[in-house]
């Protein structure tokens, strides 16, 4: 957990969030199954979801050096990025964490990334989004509220 020098409140990193709940899903899948193994097609959609999931948080990389500013681990934003794959979601980085939440266990035959995304989603809104968006909407002001109405915060 890193703390904004500037900010009172302390924000998780959201790769974190979607470790401890792959992770999570990757051991329930191994000890607990709440259906049977899931057929090879649906193994190869699990790796084609986290393949996308992972080129969307590479698109965002490249948005973000495009535009000469970087989220540091001190979680401090020189621009707000609003072009590219932030034209369609806020949160770029983390739909590809939902994906690859999603995608990872089913590789392995197991739904229990579809079971914990609900969680998953809850946890990331309230441990790392809310947070992120007070920060930007306080140091971005009227550019990132018009932002935040174009542009939904998922999908």
């Amino acid at each position: 957990m890193t703390a904004h020098k500037n900010n009172s409140t302390a924000r998780i990193q959201p790769a974190i969030v979607v470790f401890v709940f792959v992770i999570l899903a990757m051991l329930l899948g191994r000890t607990t199954a709440i259906l049977p193994i899931a057929p090879s097609f649906l193994q190869w959609a699990g790796l084609a979801l986290s393949a996308i999931g992972l080129g969307l948080g590479m698109l965002a990389l490249r948005e973000f050096k495009r535009m000469q500013t970087f989220a540091k681990s001190k979680w401090v934003e020189m621009n707000l990025v609003t072009t590219g794959i932030y034209g369609y979601t806020r949160n770029p980085v983390n739909l590809g964490f939902l994906l690859i939440l999603i995608g990872l266990p089913l590789s392995g035959g197991s739904y229990w990334g579809l079971a914990l995304m609900p969680m998953f989603i809850v946890a990331m809104n309230s441990l790392v989004i809310k947070p992120e968006e007070a920060y930007l909407e306080k140091k971005f002001k009227d550019e990132y509220t018009g932002y935040r109405s174009r542009v939904r915060r998922w999908l």
